[in-house]
């Protein structure tokens, strides 16, 4: 699963692929290009390293709904609890955090 986002835009792309979790961004968006975007799409908020992106789990099921096998919901509970064991989900538990990557490199 992969958030990729640009300066004008965001999608999620391969929903139904939970093996991982990334943020891809363009080539040549700052940080503080990519934490507006972040904030403008309500995926959540940019970590102070701009090497991560808290995402709220309620947002990946909503843009993930209608696009996936009958079985997500019970294989993202497993995404979630392995990635809660790995310290990657919120203290809350209702984020989950996604590294950053930038396309092309």
């Amino acid at each position: 699963m992969e958030l990729v986002i640009t300066r004008d835009d965001e999608a999620l792309q391969h929903p139904d692929d939970l093996g991982s979790l990334r943020v891809v961004v363009s080539g040549g968006m700052s940080a503080a290009d990519l934490a507006t975007a972040v904030e403008r799409a309500h995926l959540g908020r940019l970590d102070e390293g701009s090497a991560h992106v808290w995402i709220p789990l309620e947002e990946l099921r909503r843009r993930s709904a209608g696009r996936v096998a009958g079985d997500w919901e019970e294989r993202f509970a497993r995404m979630v609890a392995y990635a809660a064991s790995r310290g990657w989900v919120s203290g809350d538990g209702r984020s989950v955090r996604a590294h950053v990557e930038t396309a092309g490199v």
